[in-house]
């Protein structure tokens, strides 16, 4: 059975997601919009026992499941599809969720190891490492780095939903200045008080090969784990494997992105 979460609920869908990378995203929006915004919503699904099997959110037009081996897959799948609108669905790939097309893959990895920042060659160099920088100076890196396969949103809604996970201790970014522009990031999109998630990691290309991006994500990383964090990150399947195995990153398991 699915059902809406509610403040009587929560606890168990808190519960259900910890230390796990999708669960993060959903507890991570579940704690920056609370339950009772309109564009977001939370459900659980439960077994005959009662016992939660699966969490899934939705965030506009993109859903996001944790769910365990025995979840009721097909109930899921006619769930959303009754939504009335063109959903992407993140998941882990180990799971058929039935009638679906147009799936993206790739790998998700856990932190298991975490590099020293200051042996990093930003730490050379006269540069300014900055805790959570102008957005707007991080959507014009982002859009700086932009390439098939890695499409920043437009600058308003991504200001938007990033301030506002960041207020809510949902989100964080560090970044590095060179003569008053930012030349590298990384950030979290999503966070928990036991998680994070890993994103936006960019540095510009005319400054790529000098050890920054190595250095923001090692800073960044460090904080998370000094706080007693997991740290996943969600990559393309061909995309930056070696430069996160250097970071001591290793792969874990499959996400699939499958459009309905």
């Amino acid at each position: 059975m699915i059902q809406y979460v509610n403040e009587n609920t929560l606890p168990s869908l808190d519960c259900f997601c910890q230390g796990d990378p999708f669960g993060c995203k959903i507890a991570s929006l579940a704690q920056a919009y609370g339950l009772d915004t309109p564009f977001a919503g939370f459900w659980i699904q439960t077994d005959p026992k009662g016992t939660v099997t699966a969490v899934l959110s939705k965030l506009e037009g993109t859903a996001v499941l944790c769910a365990q081996d025995c979840a009721d897959t097909t109930e899921l799948r006619e769930f959303l599809s009754m939504t009335g609108a063109e959903i992407s669905l993140y998941c882990p790939e180990k799971l058929t969720i039935p009638k679906v097309q147009d799936k993206k893959t790739g790998w998700v990895m856990k932190l298991i190891a975490s590099a020293d920042p200051c042996k990093e060659n930003v730490f050379r160099h006269s540069f300014l490492m900055e805790d959570n920088p102008s957005l707007q100076q991080v959507h014009s890196l982002l859009c700086s780095c932009a390439k098939e396969g890695f499409r920043p949103p437009p600058f308003a809604p991504f200001y938007v939903d990033m301030s506002h996970r960041i207020r809510h201790q949902a989100a964080r970014c560090v970044g590095v200045w060179e003569e008053g522009r930012l030349i590298s990031c990384a950030c979290t999109v999503a966070e928990t008080n036991c998680c994070a998630v890993l994103g936006a990691v960019a540095t510009h290309p005319d400054r790529q090969g000098n050890g920054l991006g190595r250095a923001v994500v090692s800073t960044l990383t460090a904080q998370l784990k000094e706080e007693g964090k997991e740290v996943f990150l969600f990559r393309g399947l061909k995309e930056n494997q070696q430069f996160y195995e250097r970071l001591g990153f290793i792969n874990v398991c499959r996400w699939e992105e499958a459009a309905f």
